[in-house]
């Protein structure tokens, strides 16, 4: 559509003025990426006015990835921003729409784009049970460092071990951001090279979970000396919003590939 510089939207020939406001919403359903959203609102003020307020960035944003319907609400750095829009005040409410659509823009935009190969945990956070701490520490799983590197210093983490057999081990870690999209994950079992017949220590099977703190103050790891007072399941802690399949693992001593 092209429109004369001097001639307002309001006079033209405007097709969102001649469609009931459902139909519209309809004809946006056709528009399959965050920058086809993003030319539309560019056309006037009243394209942009009726983007925001039916918040065709979040349906387009669901639509592509149905998983954050289960979002309660989106941030922006500097405020928090309610999804139900139930502010009594005008100026708010559209404050908050407005944000809500930048915040949806840019998150089908980051979702879009190409997977960067970058890990994801920051820290760990606690695991079920530890067999010889601090030598078998948690913090040992995220050493990147080669099972025989010269260094004498072993990257695994040992659990206590249960007299029944099924009975799970948990670890837990803190993400590096509140939004983190993991596409696999990499588990390379320990070999004991310092054992008699170099055993490998391998999980039967493992399962993932995400999720996020039921308190606003998060658990921290702490590395102390003697038993750990965190070294116990976070189960009870965390509200868990997705759980994988179980995957078998290999007995082998190779990083196992795990797409999520």
């Amino acid at each position: 559509m092209e429109l004369d510089e001097d001639t307002p939207m309001e006079e033209s020939n405007d097709f969102l003025q001649r469609l009931n406001p459902d139909m519209a919403r309809n004809v946006l359903q056709y528009l399959e990426a965050p920058a086809d959203i993003a030319r539309f609102a560019a056309v006037s003020r009243s394209w942009r006015q009726f983007v925001v307020e039916c918040g065709c960035s979040k349906e387009l944003c669901i639509r592509l990835f149905p998983e954050i319907s289960r979002f309660n609400c989106v941030a922006e750095v500097s405020q928090t921003i309610n999804s139900e829009g139930t502010s009594s005040s005008n100026g708010l409410e559209w404050k908050n729409l407005e944000a809500e659509h930048r915040v949806y823009t840019q998150l089908a935009r980051d979702l879009m784009s190409p997977p960067i190969d970058k890990g994801c945990i920051q820290e760990p956070i606690s695991a079920s049970s530890t067999d010889n701490f601090p030598d078998e520490d948690i913090m040992y799983t995220l050493d990147p460092r080669p099972i025989e590197d010269g260094t004498g210093r072993p990257s695994y983490w040992s659990s206590a071990g249960k007299s029944n057999a099924e009975v799970s081990e948990t670890l837990t870690y803190r993400l590096s951001s509140r939004l983190c999209i993991v596409h696999e994950v990499k588990i390379r079992p320990f070999q004991a090279y310092f054992q008699l017949g170099r055993p490998i220590y391998s999980a039967k099977a493992v399962c993932f979970r995400f999720g996020h703190s039921r308190s606003s103050t998060e658990l921290t790891y702490q590395m102390i000396d003697g038993p750990m007072p965190i070294d116990e399941p976070a189960n009870e802690d965390y509200v868990w919003t997705y759980k994988s399949p179980v995957f078998m693992m290999q007995q082998v001593t190779v990083i196992c590939w795990i797409q999520i």
